[in-house]
């Protein structure tokens, strides 16, 4: 039987602020990159995956 993880609002949170600090820039500044076609290296994966977890979140 396969098991499924759902992960706690909490949780959903604290991953988000893990990738914006790995790469040291907030939220904001991350999003003005992004907008601004200012994103670098693996700023692309981290906004990808700051967007997925936005989404989850229901931002």
């Amino acid at each position: 039987m396969t098991t499924i993880d759902h992960p706690t609002r909490e949780e959903v949170q604290q991953q988000r602020d893990a990738i914006l600090a790995a790469i040291g820039l907030s939220a904001e500044e991350l999003a003005e990159r992004a907008a601004s076609g200012e994103l670098v290296g693996e700023e692309w994966s981290a906004w990808a995956e700051v967007e997925e977890l936005g989404y989850l979140l229901g931002e």
